[in-house]
């Protein structure tokens, strides 16, 4: 599976987008007419994964390293996606977009600033490491780009997180290999 996209030299994706992939469509299978966001999108696995062979509206890549637009585009083009757009900016921008979407996902980093073994590559940091407010900010901006009965999927190392941290009543969780694997409706 990681030999089918192209990735930078200094970071690579885990089987977690994988199986974020798998929790999406066990929970949300029809997809067709979506407006969609994926954060932090790095190379494309999770949105080519999931959008390869099943007709969507639109798909929206918020990415702030421009090391791996290069390679998102061309594993988009790979796999026949070509309905999408390009934002090389950070989820906590607050005039971000002004869109209501059907779907955001993301497989976010699971390290907290000053948490865990640093990487001496600035890049490979970016990937692994998110401020702890920044990554609360993420889900403030989902529940307001998110449409009446849109879904917020995503996953995270720490299997600790309960809804109301991040300012939900309800959050649906399922555990395994290593990771937790989140899934919210904006009701």
């Amino acid at each position: 599976m990681e030999s089918d996209y192209l990735q930078p030299d200094f970071y690579h994706f885990n089987e977690d987008s994988i199986i974020l992939v798998n929790f999406i469509n066990a929970n949300l299978p029809i997809l067709s007419r979506y407006q969609i966001i994926e954060v932090g999108a790095g190379c494309g696995v999770i949105s080519c994964e999931l959008l390869k062979d099943k007709s969507f509206g639109s798909l929206t890549l918020v990415e702030i390293q421009i090391s791996f637009l290069s390679v998102l585009k061309e594993n988009l083009k790979n796999n026949n996606i070509n309905n999408y757009s390009i934002c090389n900016d950070s989820f906590t921008n607050d005039d971000l977009t002004e869109i209501e979407v059907d779907l955001i996902y993301f497989n976010p980093p699971y390290f907290f600033t000053n948490e865990g073994r640093s990487s001496a590559d600035d890049q490979k940091e970016l990937c692994r490491r998110i401020d702890r407010s920044d990554f609360l900010k993420w889900f403030s901006h989902c529940a307001t780009y998110l449409k009446k009965g849109g879904a917020l999927f995503f996953c995270h190392r720490l299997n600790s997180w309960k809804a109301s941290d991040f300012g939900f009543i309800e959050i649906k969780k399922d555990t395994q290999k290593g990771a937790s694997f989140y899934y919210w409706e904006n009701q």
